[in-house]
């Protein structure tokens, strides 16, 4: 999972990352179990009140994390 150094300290401080990663690993237990495409990579957008999860094709949440992480690291 890739957050942004802001994000990460967000998340970890109000005590939601670890509910977040468990949700997480249920679903893609879960979409595995029922042979769903795309049930290993995705991310996770929260705005406001609501968070959505889009489900990337498996092997391609890495190749975006390393992107975002390029981004952050040239701030």
């Amino acid at each position: 999972m890739f957050l942004s150094d802001h994000d990460y300290e967000h998340l970890r401080a109000c005590g939601f990352k670890p509910l977040l990663m468990s949700l997480l690993d249920d679903l893609i237990i879960y979409r595995t179990g029922c042979e769903m495409a795309d049930s290993r990579d995705g991310f996770v957008t929260p705005a406001k009140s609501k968070a959505c999860i889009f489900w990337l094709a498996d092997g391609r949440g890495e190749a975006l994390a390393a992107r975002c992480q390029a981004a952050e690291d040239a701030k």
